[in-house]
C-alpha cells in the first residue's frame, strides 16, 4: 500500500517553521546589538559609541573632591517629616534651593542620576569662555555640525559672527550652533568633552558626566543637586548671565543675509517671575527638563531644578509652583 504523503509534508512545515523561527531570533539579537541609542533632544536623534563614553569621561578624580556646598534646611526637614506641605510636582526629580544661604528647600529624588538633555550646553558654555574664544570670529556651519539636528535653523554654509551662535545655543538651544562653537574654540571635540569633565570635577559635581557637548546623548548624565550647582556656576559668567534672561534675540548670516531669531525656550521667561538665567533640555530618555532661577520682589533668590516632566507644559508649571513655594518658604 502506497504510504501517505502528509508525514513528509508534516516535516517539511516543521523545518520551515524552525528555520524562520531561527532567523526571527537572529534578527532580534541584532537589533539588541547593533540598536543605536535614538533620543530627541528637541526632536533630534544622536550616535554615541562606548570607546567614545570611555575616552571622553577620562580618569576617575583621585582623591575625590569635597562634597557641593550646599545642606538641607530645617524646611526640606519639615516637608520629609510631612510637618509642611510640599508642592505638588510631577516631574521625576526635582530641587528647590534658597541661594541665600545655600541651603535646601525641597527635594525629590535629587540624587537620582538622570540624563540631563540639552542642560549640558551649560557646561558646553562653560568651558567655551573658558578657552577666552573671540567673540567676534567668523563660524560656518558646516556637514558635520549639521548631523542629526533636522530642527536647526542655521544652513550648512551660513557664516554667522561666534556671539550670534553662542545666543542661539543657549536661548534656543541650538545643537548645530553648539558644535561649531566647540570647533571654533580650537580644541578637538574629546578634548572639548575632557575640559567639561574636568570642570565638572572642580565644581565637585561627582556624579556629573559629558560625553559630548550637545545634551543629545542619553550618557550625558547629572542629577538635579548637581544640575543646582551646575546652574549656578554658570550664572557666574555675566554673558552667560545675560544670554539665558534675554526672550528673543535677532541676527543674520553674514555671507547669505538671511534673517535669524532665537527665542528662549524657557518660557518662565515671559512670565512675571524676574528670572535671572536657566537652561531647558529634553531628549526622550530625559524628559522635559529645566533649571532655572529667579529672585522675587523682596530679593529672595531661589533656584528651581526640574527634571523628567511629561510634558513640555508640565516643566513650566513645576517650576513655576516649585519658585513660588520657594519665595514663600526662604529665609
Amino acid at each position: 500500500m502506497r504510504e501517505p504523503i502528509y508525514t513528509n509534508r508534516m516535516k517539511k512545515g516543521e523545518i520551515i517553521k524552525l528555520g524562520l523561527l531561527t532567523v526571527l531570533f537572529a534578527l532580534f539579537v541584532a537589533v539588541l546589538v547593533q540598536t543605536p541609542k535614538v533620543d530627541y533632544a528637541e526632536g533630534e536623534p544622536a550616535f554615541w559609541s562606548i570607546a567614545d563614553t570611555l575616552t571622553a569621561m577620562g580618569d576617575a578624580p583621585d582623591p575625590r573632591p569635597e562634597p557641593p556646598p550646599l545642606i538641607y534646611s530645617s524646611v526640606y526637614e519639615e516637608v520629609s517629616q510631612k510637618k509642611r506641605t510640599r508642592p505638588s510636582l510631577r516631574c521625576r526629580a526635582a530641587l528647590v534651593v534658597d541661594n541665600a544661604d545655600g541651603t535646601i528647600l525641597y527635594a525629590k529624588r535629587e540624587r537620582e542620576i538622570r540624563a540631563i538633555a540639552s542642560l549640558s550646553k551649560l557646561m558646553t558654555a562653560m568651558v567655551y569662555l573658558d578657552c577666552d574664544p573671540d567673540l567676534t570670529r567668523l563660524v560656518m556651519i558646516t556637514k558635520e555640525d549639521a548631523k542629526n539636528s533636522a530642527k536647526s535653523g542655521l544652513r550648512r554654509g551660513e557664516t554667522f559672527v561666534a556671539i550670534d551662535l553662542l545666543h542661539a545655543a543657549l536661548m534656543s538651544s541650538d545643537n548645530r550652533a553648539a558644535r561649531a562653537l566647540v570647533r571654533a574654540s580650537g580644541k578637538s571635540k574629546l578634548e572639548f568633552v575632557r575640559l567639561m569633565n574636568k570642570k565638572a570635577k572642580d565644581l565637585g559635581l561627582e556624579n556629573t558626566r559629558f560625553v559630548e557637548v550637545t545634551g543629545l546623548s542619553q550618557e550625558n548624565v547629572s542629577n538635579a543637586y548637581e544640575c543646582a550647582l551646575l546652574l549656578n556656576a554658570a550664572l557666574e559668567y555675566d554673558l552667560i548671565r545675560e544670554i539665558t534672561t534675554m526672550q528673543r534675540y535677532s541676527y543674520r548670516s553674514l555671507n547669505k543675509g538671511r534673517r535669524h531669531r532665537a527665542t528662549n525656550s524657557n518660557r518662565l521667561i515671559f512670565s512675571r517671575h524676574k528670572i535671572s538665567g536657566g537652561k531647558t533640555g529634553y531628549i526622550l530618555r530625559s524628559g522635559y527638563c529645566l533649571a532655572t532661577r529667579a529672585i522675587d520682589k523682596n530679593g529672595r533668590d531661589i533656584t528651581a531644578i526640574i527634571l523628567g516632566a511629561p510634558t513640555n507644559n508640565q516643566r513650566f508649571y513645576d517650576a513655576d509652583k516649585a519658585l513660588r513655594w520657594g519665595y514663600k518658604n526662604a529665609s
